[in-house]
C-alpha cells in the first residue's frame, strides 16, 4: 500500500511539532473540506502512541465566514432578496416588469452564481457590467444563442413572439445588463449590513478584513495549508497573508508525472504556480507515484448506463477474492450521481453499511415526487374530493405502498369503477393515509407546514415498517430514503420561511404558483448524505475525493461527456470577458477534472474505470486514453455483456407441474371446476395460441396485465362505450324485425346522443357537463361512429331479426389427453346475433382501423397468426352457436364489422390472392374444430410445456410481460 497523502502530512507535522513544548496544539490546519479533516485525524491517530492535543482544524469555508464575521444565508432567501432589488432596478430604468418570483427564480440563481464568482475573483463589478453593456458586443454574440436558450430568455422576459422577437429580446436583455451593476451594489450592501452572505461575498469581505487589528482567526500560532489545487484570488490573498504573518506551511498534493514529465499537462494548470509561490513542505520524493509499476488498471465497457451498476458486484467480488477488504480503503466514485440508487441496489451482501458521500439531485428522488404529488392533489382537489389521477399517483408512490400495503385495494376499486373523483371518506379504511389526503383549505404557508408534517409522517411510517421487517439487505436503502425525506423536510421549512416573507397579510398565493415555485427550487436543491466517513465502503462523487487516497478505486460513468464534465452553467457574463478577467471557463473546468482524476489514481493499487459503451453515451474519457498512450502503465480492457434487448433471443419454456395442471382443471374442465361461472374464452385461447408464456403468466400465475385508468379515452374505452351505446339503442328491437324505418324511428339523432352520453356516464362515473378537452372530442367521435354505423345498417343490412345484443353463450368441447376424455368449458359474449333470410349472422364490432387482411384467410392454419385473431374469435363463437342452438353450420355467417369503415360492413372472406369471397362457417367447421382440438389438447397435456412466442418481433412489442419473460443472461 502506498502512503496516503494525509498520512504523509500527519507524519511530517508530528515530526516538526512533537518536540516543541506546546506541540500540535498551537497548530491550525486549513483544509478544502470537513471530510478531509476527519481523515487527517484518523491518520494522525494511527501515528501516535501517547495522548497529544490535536491541532485545530478549519475548512476554508468556515475560516472565511469566521474572518468575515458573517453568517451563511439560505439560497432561497438570497434569491428572494435579489428579486426585490431586480424589480426596483428595472422600474428605475423605466422598464415595466410583471414576472412573478417563480419565473425569476432560475435567472436569479444565474445572477447569484455570477456574483459569487465576481467576488471570489475580486472583479470590479461596475467595470465588468459596463463592459457587458457594450451593445455592439451583445449584437456580435446574440446570434450564438440556441433556440432552446432563446425560449428560456423569452420566458424570463415575459415576451411574446410578435415577429420581431430577437430585436425585442436584445432591447430587454440589454436593459437587464445595464442594471446588473447597480443590482449587485445595492444587493451586496444590504447583505453586509445584516451580516449574511453567499460564499463569494463572504470571501471578499474576509480578504478586506485580513489586515484588521483584532482578527479572531489569524492571531498567534502556526498554520498548515493542506490539499488545495485551484485557488481563487481571495484564497490566494489569504495564503499570502498566512505565509507572511504566520509562517504557514503548505502541503500540495500532486505527481511529478503531470507537473514535470508531461509538458503543459492540464492537471498541472494550477499546481505549477502554487508550487512556485508557496513551496511544498514535503519533499519531491513523496510525489513520484504514477510511474511506479504497482498500479493495476482495468477499463470495462458496459452496454448501458444502468448496466454499470450490474458490473459493480463482479468488480467487488474480484477484490474480495484477492483478499481486499471492502471497507474504507475501497471507493466507488460516481461521475454521474444519478447512478446512486442503482449502485446501492446492486451492492453485494458482503458490503455492510456503505458510506455515501456525495450530493444527489433532489429532483430525481421519491421524496420530491411525493411532495409534488401532494401539491398536485391540493391544486386539483374539488370540494375536498381528489382527482383520480392524483389519487392513483399517491397510491402508486413507493413510500405510500410501503406504509399502507393494503391501499392497493382502493386503487383497484378506483380503476374498476372508473371513479374520476375520490371522496375523503373512501380513505377511511386506511388511517395511515388520513393526513396525506386531508384536503382542508389552507393558505400557502399553512400548506407548506402541512406537507412538512406529511413528510415526517411518512418517515415515521417507513421507520415502523423497517422495524418490523427482517430484510436486513434493505437497511442501506431505508437509511438513504430517510436522508432524502429529512432533506425534503428541511427544504419545505425553508420554503415556508420564504413564503412568510413573500405573502403579505390577506394575500393568497395560488397552489399552482406554489407548486411551480417548489419545482423551480427543487431544480437547484441537492441532498448531502450524512454517513460515517471513517468506516464502510466509500460511495462518493469525484469532488468528495479531494485529499483522500484509496487502495481500490472503481470509477463509474468514465465517459468523455462526464470526465471532464461538458456541462456549463448559464451566465450573464460573456465568455470573452471571462477569459480576459481570468474568471473560470471551460479550460478551468477541464483542468479541475483532470487534476481530480490523476490525483485519485496516484496511490491507488487497483483501478477499475467503467464507462457506458452504448452509441448514445459517446466514448470513453480522453483521460483514459491519455493514461494508456502516455504513462506506459499496463492497462487491461474488458467488455461486460448483458442481454438488454426487449425481445427474447431464445425460446422460454415453463414445464407443467401437478400444481399447474390442478389450476387448469379447476378452471376449465367440466366436473372439476371450482367456479362454474368460469370458462375458456376466445380471448384466452387466442392468447395461448399466440404465446404460451403470456397465457401462463395471466391465467395460471394470476399475474394480471396492469390495470390503468386513463383520463382520456383510449381505443379500448371507445369500444366499451360504443358497445354499450349499441346495446342500449337496439335493446327494444330484440326478437323483432329491424328495418330501415325502425332505425329511423328509434335511432334519432337525439336518441343516439342520449345512449352515448348514458354509456359514458356509467363507465366513467361522470356527468356529461364535466366533459372537457380530448374526451369531449372522442365522445363526439363515438357519436359520429354510431351515426355512420346506423346508416350502413339501414342501407345494407336490413331487414333482419335481432336475436341477441351483447349476449353470452356457453358450451363444451370434447378432447382426449392420454386416452382420457374430458370436456372443456367454453364461453364468450357475442356483440350481435341476427337472422336474415336463411343466414344466422354472428357480428363482432371493431373500432380500430380497417384492414382487409384482418378479415381474410386462405386456410384454417392462417388463423394461428395473431393478425387473424378477429376471425379466430368469430369461428370460436360460430362453433358454440352451432352446438348450443343446433343451427346448421352452413347457415352461420361470421362477420367482422369495422364501424370506422364507411362502406358495407366487410364479412369474413376466404380464398387465395384476388379470389376471396364471403364464406359461412360450414365449409371450415371440421378444420377449425381440428385446430381447436389441437390447441386444447396441447394446453391440457402435462408433457407439453408453455412456450414463448415464435414471433417476438410482432408479439412482444406491446406485451405487458415482455420484461419478465426475456432471458436474463450476462
Amino acid at each position: 500500500m502506498m502512503e496516503p497523502f494525509l498520512h504523509s502530512v500527519a507524519k511530517d507535522l508530528l515530526q516538526r511539532f512533537d518536540s516543541q513544548s506546546q506541540g500540535l496544539s498551537e497548530l491550525t490546519l486549513l483544509l478544502p473540506s470537513r471530510r478531509a479533516a476527519l481523515f487527517f485525524n484518523r491518520h494522525l491517530a494511527s501515528l501516535i502512541d501517547k495522548p497529544v492535543w490535536r491541532p485545530r482544524v478549519r475548512s476554508i469555508t468556515d475560516a472565511m465566514y469566521e474572518l468575515a464575521n458573517m453568517r451563511p444565508a439560505q439560497p432561497l432567501s438570497l434569491c428572494y432578496r435579489l428579486y426585490g432589488h431586480y424589480i426596483d432596478a428595472m422600474k428605475t430604468a423605466g422598464t415595466k416588469v410583471d414576472e412573478p418570483f417563480d419565473n425569476f427564480y432560475f435567472w436569479g440563481n444565474v445572477m447569484l452564481s455570477d456574483f459569487d464568482q465576481i467576488d471570489k475573483y475580486l472583479i470590479d463589478a461596475q467595470k465588468l457590467y459596463s463592459n457587458i453593456f457594450d451593445i455592439k458586443e451583445i449584437d456580435n454574440r446574440f446570434d450564438e444563442f440556441t433556440e432552446e436558450r432563446l425560449a428560456k430568455i423569452v420566458e424570463f422576459l415575459n415576451m411574446t413572439d410578435d415577429g420581431q422577437q430577437r430585436d425585442g429580446i436584445r432591447s430587454r436583455y440589454s436593459k437587464i445588463w445595464q442594471c446588473l451593476g447597480g443590482i449587485y451594489e445595492r444587493f451586496t450592501h444590504e447583505l453586509v449590513e445584516v451580516g449574511v452572505g453567499y460564499e463569494g461575498l463572504v470571501y471578499r469581505q474576509a480578504v478586506q478584513h485580513l489586515n484588521g487589528a483584532n482578527s479572531p482567526l489569524l492571531g498567534a500560532g502556526q498554520w498548515a495549508v493542506v490539499g488545495f489545487n485551484a485557488i481563487t484570488p481571495c484564497e490566494r490573498k489569504l495564503f499570502e497573508h498566512l505565509s507572511a504573518h504566520n509562517s504557514a506551511l503548505f502541503y500540495w498534493d500532486y505527481d511529478q508525472y503531470y507537473t514535470e514529465r508531461i509538458e503543459r499537462h492540464e492537471a498541472a494548470m494550477f499546481m505549477s504556480s502554487n508550487l512556485k509561490q508557496f513551496p511544498n513542505a514535503l519533499s519531491r520524493s513523496y510525489f513520484d507515484n504514477l510511474s511506479q509499476p504497482k498500479h493495476s488498471l482495468m477499463v470495462l465497457s458496459a452496454p448501458s448506463g444502468v448496466a454499470q451498476a450490474k458490473v459493480l458486484p463482479r468488480i467487488l467480488g474480484e477484490l474480495a477474492d484477492a483478499g481486499q477488504p471492502l471497507g474504507i480503503d475501497t471507493a466507488v466514485v460516481l461521475l454521474d450521481e444519478t447512478l446512486l440508487m442503482p449502485v446501492l441496489s446492486a451492492l453485494p451482501g458482503q458490503v455492510v453499511n456503505p458510506n455515501v458521500s456525495l450530493e444527489y439531485p433532489m429532483r430525481g428522488t421519491p421524496a420530491y415526487s411525493l411532495v409534488d404529488t401532494l401539491l398536485g392533489m391540493h391544486q386539483n382537489a374539488s370540494n375536498g374530493a381528489l382527482y383520480h389521477r392524483d389519487a392513483l399517483s399517491l397510491l402508486n408512490h413507493p413510500y405510500v405502498r410501503t406504509i399502507s400495503p393494503s391501499s392497493d385495494e382502493l386503487k383497484r376499486k378506483i380503476i374498476k369503477n372508473k371513479l374520476m373523483r375520490i371522496e375523503a371518506h373512501q380513505f377511511d379504511a386506511f388511517p395511515e393515509l388520513a393526513l396525506l389526503v386531508d384536503m382542508s383549505e389552507r393558505s400557502a404557508v399553512e400548506l407548506c407546514r402541512h406537507i412538512a408534517a406529511c413528510i415526517a409522517h411518512v418517515a415515521d411510517g417507513l421507520q415502523q415498517q423497517m422495524a418490523a421487517s427482517t430484510k436486513t439487505a434493505e437497511v442501506p436503502m431505508v437509511h438513504i430514503e430517510h436522508e432524502l425525506l429529512s432533506a425534503m423536510y428541511k427544504a419545505m421549512n425553508r420554503l415556508t420561511d420564504l413564503l412568510a416573507e413573500m405573502v403579505t397579510d390577506g394575500e393568497m398565493l395560488k397552489v399552482k404558483t406554489l407548486r411551480t415555485l417548489f419545482r423551480q427550487v427543487s431544480m437547484e436543491e441537492r441532498v448531502s448524505f450524512e454517513g460515517e466517513p471513517l468506516s464502510g465502503l466509500q460511495v462518493m462523487g469525484l469532488l468528495e475525493t479531494r485529499t483522500l487516497d484509496f487502495d481500490n478505486v472503481v470509477l463509474l460513468s468514465a465517459n468523455d461527456s462526464t470526465l471532464p464534465s461538458t456541462s456549463t452553467a448559464p451566465s450573464f457574463i460573456l465568455p470573452v470577458l471571462r477569459h480576459a478577467l481570468g474568471m473560470p471557463d471551460y479550460n478551468h473546468q477541464n483542468a479541475l477534472s483532470a487534476y481530480y482524476f490523476y490525483r485519485l489514481l496516484q496511490r491507488a493499487q487497483r483501478v477499475y474505470m467503467v464507462y457506458d459503451g452504448s452509441s448514445d453515451a459517446g466514448e470513453e474519457s480522453r483521460y483514459i486514453k491519455q493514461i494508456e498512450m502516455e504513462s506506459g502503465l499496463p492497462m487491461t480492457r474488458r467488455a461486460a455483456q448483458f442481454s438488454v434487448g426487449l425481445m427474447p433471443d431464445q425460446s422460454m419454456e415453463v414445464h407443467k407441474t401437478p400444481e399447474i395442471m390442478q389450476v387448469l382443471y379447476d378452471g376449465y374442465i367440466v366436473g372439476h371446476q371450482v367456479d362454474r361461472a368460469k370458462y375458456m374464452s376466445a380471448t384466452a385461447l387466442s392468447r395461448y395460441k399466440n404465446c404460451g408464456i403470456r397465457f401462463y403468466l395471466n391465467h395460471i400465475v394470476g399475474l394480471r396485465e396492469p390495470d390503468e385508468m386513463e383520463e382520456a379515452l383510449d381505443e379500448r374505452g371507445v369500444g366499451t362505450i360504443l358497445h354499450s351505446a349499441i346495446e342500449k339503442l337496439y335493446g327494444p328491437a330484440l326478437n323483432t324485425e329491424v328495418t330501415d324505418e325502425w332505425i329511423k324511428a328509434h335511432a334519432t339523432p337525439k336518441r343516439q346522443k342520449e345512449v352515448v352520453e348514458q354509456a359514458f356516464s356509467e363507465e366513467y362515473k361522470l356527468p356529461m357537463d364535466n366533459l372537457i378537452g380530448r374526451n369531449k372530442l372522442i365522445v363526439e367521435r363515438i357519436e359520429y361512429m354510431l351515426e355512420q354505423m346506423l346508416k350502413i345498417d339501414a342501407q345494407h343490412r336490413t331487414p333482419y331479426t335481432l336475436v341477441a345484443s351483447e349476449g353470452e353463450i356457453r358450451g363444451q368441447f370434447e378432447i382426449e389427453v392420454d386416452g382420457k376424455p374430458m370436456q372443456v368449458a367454453l364461453g364468450g359474449k357475442i356483440d350481435r346475433q341476427d337472422r336474415q333470410n336463411d343466414r344466422y349472422r354472428i357480428v363482432d364490432f371493431k373500432t380500430g382501423k380497417y384492414e382487409a387482411s384482418k378479415c381474410a384467410f386462405e386456410n384454417i392454419d392462417d388463423l394461428r397468426k395473431m393478425k387473424r385473431d378477429g376471425v379466430f374469435q368469430l369461428m370460436f363463437y360460430s362453433e358454440l352457436v352451432a352446438r348450443q342452438k343446433n343451427i346448421d353450420p352452413q347457415k352461420i355467417w361470421p362477420q367482422l364489422w369495422f364501424v370506422r369503415h364507411n362502406n358495407d360492413a366487410p364479412t369474413v372472406k376466404q380464398g387465395g390472392r384476388n379470389k376471396k369471397s364471403d364464406t359461412s362457417y360450414g365449409p371450415h367447421r371440421e378444420a377449425f374444430c381440428g385446430l381447436m382440438k389441437q390447441l386444447l389438447q396441447e394446453l391440457f397435456d402435462p408433457t407439453v410445456p408453455f412456450r414463448s412466442t415464435d414471433d417476438p418481433q410482432n408479439q412482444c412489442k406491446l406485451c405487458a410481460y415482455a420484461d419478465i419473460c426475456r432471458p436474463q443472461t450476462s
